[in-house]
């Protein structure tokens, strides 16, 4: 979710991974209506709808979406010879679904087409990135050129950086070209660029700065996302008003609906009838093995309604396939409430053996 990547198809924005599915109606946490509206443009060419439905799925993380958008390319990867546009856009579906290894072969498809597509390799980038396959993605960063833009080659290097230095480095050069008068950057790709500078700002502990560039964002483009990251940076410095304000009652998308449910919980707010119809819902995905949003699923079982055993299953499931600092944070997070868990049935034991 963090590893914002941007594509440019047919001029719209495709962030990537996003990968949110929303509350069944069944299970659902409030009777509001959904956010977004699926409305396609009616016309016979392919793309303009599919990246309405990319559009759409970054800013509402509907599921039903993904579904939509097998259903409009099905006939085009059927021909003989798909085109690099519709084996691209088959791979977003892909690492969207977190199908990752699947997303890359689609990648490397469209590359043998065009060995330069700069929209392919910065997904790879970005897919390499959630992977924690650090170089890999390097090396992707260094292949994408300056077809889109030469902001995209700093975003993208910088989105890598480990040290705080690098980290420094990256996030003043992001600075420097966001604020040049003569830079003529794409009103899609600022918003992206600006989410990379906010989430450098916040790992760097500089929250305002932070802050000021998440609100600009989500301004532009409020990606499910970036809007996430945001309440992150919300949650961390208390201001859990300012977090549920920030993402609606309306919210389906487990990725927002539970960040808003963890600031209501901190306010005092009775999230009990809440808590247990999401506990069912999770509890239901990992019967089924759907563990997209495990690390979500984590948080809520550390911080809302404590299991600790199930929250370093939801942890360990999660890693497997998404590595980057935040995964490896609720991962250690999990273990350590573990540990504390066993040292206190361990204290009750010998309590009980002493009396």
């Amino acid at each position: 979710l963090r590893a914002s990547c941007l594509l440019l198809i047919s001029g719209l924005q495709l962030v990537a991974p996003v990968s949110a599915h929303s509350v069944d109606h069944d299970d659902h946490v409030d009777s509001q209506p959904r956010v977004a509206e699926h409305n396609f443009k009616a016309t016979d060419d392919l793309y303009p709808p599919m990246a309405d439905l990319i559009k759409n799925y970054s800013l509402s993380g509907d599921d039903a979406l993904l579904d939509r958008g097998w259903e409009l390319l099905s006939q085009k990867l059927q021909q003989p010879q798909p085109s690099a546009e519709t084996l691209l856009q088959a791979a977003w579906l892909l690492q969207a679904q977190h199908d990752f290894a699947a997303a890359l072969e689609y990648t490397n498809r469209v590359l043998v087409l065009k060995p330069n597509n700069s929209q392919a390799w910065l997904l790879r980038a970005s897919i390499h990135t959630v992977q924690g396959k650090v170089a890999e993605a390097r090396s992707d960063c260094r292949k994408i050129g300056l077809a889109l833009s030469p902001v995209v080659l700093v975003a993208c290097s910088a989105r890598l950086a480990v040290s705080s230095a690098d980290k420094q480095l990256g996030f003043e050069r992001l600075q420097k070209l966001l604020a040049l008068e003569g830079l003529q950057l794409d009103p899609v790709l600022k918003p992206w660029v600006q989410s990379v500078a906010a989430d450098l700002a916040s790992s760097l502990g500089h929250d305002d700065t932070a802050a000021v560039l998440y609100r600009e964002s989500i301004s532009a483009f409020a990606s499910v996302q970036v809007r996430a990251a945001y309440a992150d940076l919300l949650l961390k410095q208390g201001r859990y008003r300012n977090a549920v304000d920030l993402i609606t009652v309306a919210e389906t998308t487990p990725a927002l609906r539970i960040r808003r449910l963890l600031a209501e919980h901190k306010l005092g707010y009775d999230v009990d009838t809440q808590s247990h119809q999401l506990d069912r819902l999770f509890r239901g995905w990992a019967v089924a093995n759907d563990f997209r949003h495990a690390r979500e699923m984590a948080m809520f079982y550390l911080e809302v309604l404590p299991d600790p055993g199930f929250a370093l299953h939801l942890a360990n499931k999660n890693i497997q396939t998404q590595r980057e600092p935040e995964d490896q944070k609720i991962l250690k997070m999990a273990k350590l409430a573990v540990e504390k868990t066993n040292i206190k049935k361990s204290d009750h034991a010998d309590s009980d053996a002493h009396s």
